[in-house]
């Protein structure tokens, strides 16, 4: 592939992601606006049924995927573990389907029960992931326009099918009803017009070339999902069913600080790992510091952006978001978050860069583990304000684990002037919101 080609997609991949998650929060505004606190409350939990099985299913299989290709070569060979992959989603996806449905009858209220409307979040999940799964195989394969097509067409499509179902019956079942058609639907038209590689193993048993080695990425799947709209299973039993919708409303909006930072990574772990090559380390390092201090204080200025305008912009809008209001300093803390765990990123791309995914994976277990189990004990010490200071409290032990196993390896010099500027000029944000 050519350098304009390569740029050309890069571009659009990050464009199509940015335009997805702009839709997806459109979508969580006109749900808390239309729907009482306790239905915004059982959407949080469908979500976070349908997030998690997205991600469960797909979890390692791609990785284990491009190992075993790197490990022998050739097309044939790289066709086969592609057929395999497809083949161990297909275990992955009855074994979670089975899991989801034990899950959600243990930790679901009476309210939430409704047997349709988990089939349809379950079946939404799985085609999702299944989509992703397609999305990155043929990414592999340098098919790029295929990959967009997985990647942003059939999420978008189960976006606006939800929200049709929104529309027509304004319930959390027709929302989820209409994610699933339209998901599916995305998928068939896809496979209707030979977009995608479909192909299975010729024996089942063979995927457990790649089964077996999926236990490691399932439990930082879940992990992950524990730090995001999982959170809100233990909320709900620890809590109540309105602390899960608040927390649900300020995730989808703090998302925004997570696409900054994504998405300036997305621009500069190309070049890093250009220059990384051609430059001596502490000239590489200075770069990546001046990158990362800069940005600390670009989230600081949106997320004080963000909590000025948030009680007004809800006023504005009205409806049910008048619940919301009150939640400037929860939503300040949650942006805070976003913003300490700059290093994490700063030190991500050197563990890439020198294939030290081991040790990455390590230390990811290691601050999720610590970080979720304090996330839990300040819930229950100190109410619905440990939800927002223990979500604080696990990006800063990330962040913190991440800079001392890079500091093993590497002399990296964390921006921390970045993160402190951020969070300052964030303050001052929050302090005008209460002027």
């Amino acid at each position: 592939m050519n350098t304009n080609r390569l740029v050309f997609f890069s571009g659009l991949y990050g464009a199509t992601a940015t335009a997805l998650k702009l839709v997806g929060f459109l979508v969580f505004l006109w749900m808390a606006r239309s729907l009482p606190i306790a239905e915004y409350a059982s959407f949080g939990l469908f979500y976070a049924l349908q997030a998690g099985l997205a991600a469960f299913v797909l979890a390692g299989i791609v990785e284990v995927s491009v190992g075993l290709t790197k490990n022998s070569g050739g097309p044939k060979y790289r066709e086969y573990v592609y057929r395999l992959a497809n083949t161990a989603f297909f275990f992955m996806a009855m074994a979670f389907i089975a899991l989801a449905l034990l899950v959600f009858w243990l930790f679901a209220d009476d309210s939430s029960s409704n047997v349709s409307v988990v089939l349809a979040t379950i079946l939404g999940g799985i085609a999702l992931g299944y989509s992703s799964l397609q999305s990155q195989i043929v990414r592999l394969q340098e098919r790029h326009f295929d990959s967009l097509c997985f990647n942003f067409l059939v999420p978008l499509a189960g976006w606006l099918g939800g929200g049709i179902g929104l529309l027509m019956y304004q319930s959390v079942g027709s929302f989820f009803a209409g994610s699933a058609i339209g998901v599916l639907s995305g998928l068939l038209i896809l496979w209707f017009v030979g977009i995608g590689d479909y192909r299975q193993a010729d024996k089942l048993g063979e995927s457990k070339l790649i089964l077996l080695s999926l236990p490691p990425f399932l439990l930082m799947a879940g992990l992950g999902w524990l730090s995001g709209y999982g959170n809100n299973y233990l909320i709900n039993y620890l809590l109540a069913a309105e602390d899960v919708a608040k927390f649900t409303f300020l995730l989808s909006l703090s998302a925004a600080m997570q696409l900054i930072a994504s998405s300036l990574n997305l621009v500069w772990a190309p070049h890093f790992y250009r220059i990384a090559e051609q430059l001596p380390f502490g000239q590489v390092e200075k770069k990546n510091r001046t990158v990362f201090a800069w940005l600390g204080i670009v989230m600081g200025i949106a997320a004080a952006v963000l909590v000025c305008l948030f009680s007004p912009v809800l006023s504005l809008i009205g409806g049910n978001l008048a619940m919301y209001q009150s939640m400037g300093f929860e939503l300040f803390l949650m942006s805070c978050a976003y913003i300490f765990l700059l290093p994490w990123w700063h030190c991500y791309n050197y563990f890439i860069l020198h294939g030290k995914s081991h040790d990455l994976l390590r230390v990811s277990l290691i601050t999720s583990l610590v970080g979720i189990a304090i996330w839990t004990m300040l819930m229950v010490a100190l109410g619905p304000l440990g939800i927002y200071l223990g979500f604080l409290a696990q990006m800063v032990i990330k962040a913190l684990g991440m800079a001392l196993a890079a500091r093993k390896h590497w002399a990296v010099t964390v921006a921390w002037e970045g993160v402190v500027g951020g969070c300052l000029v964030a303050l001052v944000g929050f302090g005008i919101s209460k002027a």
